[in-house]
Parts: structure tokens; C-alpha cells; sequence
């Protein structure tokens, strides 16, 4: 008896588990993602903007599981919050890229200083 209460159970669980995967569930998590990063990226990290970058990505899989369920009207709408979520993402490579080319202006100039040096000698 008590071997079948809990395989009762453990199958309860998994029903229940299962049950919560439902098509809402990657909406509520681009909406959590979305406003995390709009409130907190100022201060973000590299890690931090990884593991952001990898949130996106799984919700992403997660709303194209459930892709066929959503009415015209939702697609919208995870269109909308998934555009502004990107938009974060989108600013973070345009400073990204700015740090970057001063990084490579200064190398060049260093570059030119030195070829220059090295012409004289």
C-alpha cells in the first residue's frame, strides 16, 4: 500500500509540475526579464548581461513551444515586450562597440607612434 500511495504521488507531482508549463509561463518570464533589465542594467555586469542573454534565449524556445496557442492579439503583444527587452540588449553592444573602437583608436595611434619611432631609428 504504501508503495502505491506514493507512486500516486510522485505521478501527482509530475502532473502538476507539468501543468504549470503553461503558455503564459515564458510571457511572465520575458515581462519579469524585461523589467529586471530596464530597472537593474545600469549596473549589470558582463556576467550579468550574459546571463540575461541566456534567459532571453530559453524564453524564446519557451514561447516558440507554445508559438501555434497564442491569438494574433498575444503575438502582438510578446512582440512588443520582446522588441523592448532587445532594445536593452541592442544599446548594451552599441557601448560595447563604442569602448571597443577607443580601444582600437588608441592602439592605432600607439601603432603609428611606434612605426614612426621605429622609421627614425
Amino acid at each position: 500500500m504504501n508503495k502505491f500511495c506514493g507512486s500516486i504521488i510522485i505521478l501527482l507531482t509530475a502532473f502538476l509540475i507539468a501543468s504549470c508549463d503553461s503558455k503564459e509561463t515564458p510571457v511572465n518570464e520575458l515581462d519579469d526579464l524585461t523589467e529586471e533589465i530596464s530597472e537593474n542594467s545600469k549596473e549589470y555586469s558582463d556576467e550579468d548581461w550574459e546571463e540575461a542573454t541566456l534567459q532571453y534565449q530559453q524564453i524564446e524556445a519557451d514561447l516558440e513551444k507554445h508559438h501555434s496557442e497564442y491569438t494574433d492579439a498575444e503575438l502582438k503583444e510578446i512582440g512588443k515586450k520582446k522588441g523592448k527587452c532587445l532594445a536593452f540588449f541592442a544599446k548594451r553592444s552599441a557601448k560595447n562597440l563604442k569602448e571597443n573602437m577607443e580601444d582600437m583608436m588608441h592602439e592605432a595611434s600607439g601603432l603609428i607612434e611606434g612605426f614612426t619611432e621605429g622609421l627614425s631609428e
